[in-house]
C-alpha cells in the first residue's frame, strides 16, 4: 500500500487507515444498533456486511489516497454491524454470568483478530499484492451473511421498538441513570483507547524504533497469542469468582504491568530494549483485553429492554472516542516508546476508575 499510494516509510500510512476503519466503525455503531432494534438482527447483519463488502471492494479500486480512506471509512461502517450486534444477539439469548462469558468469547475473537490477521495477511501475499487481502474480506463476509442466516434472527417481533431519534436518546437517558451501565462503558472505552495505542503504533515501532520489521508479523503475534490465552481463561474465571471479582482483579493487573513498564522505560535513556517492550505489551493487552470484555458484559446486563441501541453505544464509546484516545498518544511516539506506556497507564487509571463507580452500582 505505502509503494501503490506514495505513502512516507515512517509507518504514518498504517496508523491513518487503522483510524479511519475504527472511526467508520464507530459512527456505524450508532447507526446498526438502534435499526436493529427496529427490523431485527439479522436483516441489518446482513445489510452492514454487505457495505462491508463495497468499501472492501472499493479499496481495491481506489485511484488515489482519497478515495481509499473515504472505502475504509465505509469499510468500517459495514464492519459496525457485526462488531456491535454480536452483543446484542448475546444479550437477546443470554444474561448474567452465562452472559458475561458468551459476550467475553466474542469479544476476544474481535480483539484478538486484529492482532493475529498479519500472519494470514502475510500468508495470502504469497499468494498475490495487498488487493488480494481485500478480495478475502469480500469472500469471508459473503461466508458470515450465510452464517447469519443459518443462525437466525434472535429479536422476536414483539420486543422491537418504534424507530426514532428520540429512541437513541432515551437509550442515552436510560444509561445516564444507570451507573452500573455507565460506568462499565466509560471503562471500556478507555480500555479500549489503550489498545488502540499498540493496534496503530506497533508497526511503526517495531519497524522503526526497534528495526526489526522483518520480524513485525512475529512480534505482533506474540501480543495475540498471549491476549488468546488471557481472553479464553476468562469463560472459566468468570464461572468459578464471577464475572465483577474477575473484572476488578484484571483492572488491578493491568495498572500495575503499565506502571512498572513505565518504571522500566524511565530507568532507560535509551528506553526499554525490544524484549522488554514485547513482554509488557502482551502483558498489557492480556490484562487490558480482559477486563474490556468484562466490561462490555456488566455494560449490557441491566440494558436488556434496549440490547441492541446499548451494544451500539457501547461499542461506539470504544471505537469513537476510544480511538481517538489512541490518536492523542499515537501522535507523540517518534524516538521513544515512552508516551505508549505513559498513555496505556494514564487510560488504566481511567478505567479503573470509571469500573469501580460501575461495580459500587451494580446489582451483582
Amino acid at each position: 500500500i505505502d509503494q501503490s499510494f506514495g505513502f512516507t516509510p515512517r509507518g504514518v500510512s498504517v496508523s491513518l487507515l487503522v483510524t479511519t476503519l475504527l472511526v467508520g466503525m464507530g459512527v456505524g455503531q450508532l447507526i446498526w444498533g438502534p435499526v436493529s432494534d427496529t427490523y431485527g438482527r439479522i436483516p441489518v447483519l446482513i445489510a452492514g456486511l454487505v457495505l462491508y463488502g463495497i468499501g472492501a471492494l472499493g479499496t481495491i479500486l481506489a485511484p488515489n489516497v482519497e478515495t481509499l480512506l473515504l472505502a475504509r471509512f465505509l469499510w468500517g461502517i459495514g464492519a459496525a454491524a457485526p462488531n456491535g450486534l454480536r452483543l446484542a444477539v448475546a444479550r437477546d439469548i443470554f444474561s448474567g454470568d452465562q452472559m458475561a462469558r458468551v459476550v467475553t468469547f466474542a469479544t476476544a475473537v474481535f480483539l484478538v483478530g486484529p492482532v493475529l490477521m498479519p500472519f494470514i495477511g502475510e500468508a495470502i501475499l504469497f499468494l498475490g499484492d495487498w488487493e488480494l487481502i481485500a478480495a478475502v474480506a469480500i469472500a469471508l463476509a459473503c461466508g458470515a451473511a450465510g452464517v447469519a442466516l443459518w443462525f437466525g434472527e434472535t429479536l422476536p417481533r414483539e420486543r422491537r421498538r418504534p424507530l426514532s431519534f428520540k429512541q437513541l436518546m432515551v437509550a442515552l437517558r436510560l444509561i445516564a441513570r444507570t451507573p452500573a451501565a455507565a460506568g462499565a462503558i466509560l471503562a471500556a472505552m478507555f480500555y479500549g483507547g489503550a489498545f488502540f495505542i499498540f493496534l496503530g503504533s506497533a508497526q511503526p515501532i517495531i519497524e522503526n524504533i526497534y528495526d526489526s520489521g522483518d520480524y513485525f508479523v512475529w512480534l505482533f503475534g506474540l501480543s495475540g497469542v498471549a491476549m488468546s490465552l488471557a481472553l479464553f481463561s476468562n469463560g472459566r474465571l468468570i464461572t468459578r469468582f464471577g464475572a465483577p471479582k474477575v473484572a476488578w482483579a484484571a483492572a488491578i493487573s493491568f495498572v500495575v504491568v503499565n506502571f512498572l513498564g513505565l518504571i522500566a522505560t524511565l530507568l532507560s535513556d535509551a528506553g526499554p530494549s525490544l524484549a522488554i517492550w514485547l513482554i509488557w505489551a502482551c502483558a498489557s493487552n492480556a490484562t487490558g483485553a480482559m477486563v474490556a470484555a468484562v466490561c462490555a458484559a456488566l455494560a449490557l446486563e441491566p440494558m436488556g429492554k434496549i440490547a441492541g441501541t446499548a451494544a451500539s453505544i457501547l461499542a461506539f464509546a470504544q471505537l469513537g472516542p476510544g480511538a481517538a484516545l489512541a490518536a492523542i498518544v499515537d501522535s507523540q511516539i517518534g524516538e521513544t516508546v515512552t508516551p505508549m506506556i505513559s498513555g496505556a497507564l494514564v487510560y488504566s487509571l481511567l478505567g479503573i476508575a470509571s469500573l469501580r463507580w460501575s461495580l459500587r452500582s451494580s446489582v451483582h
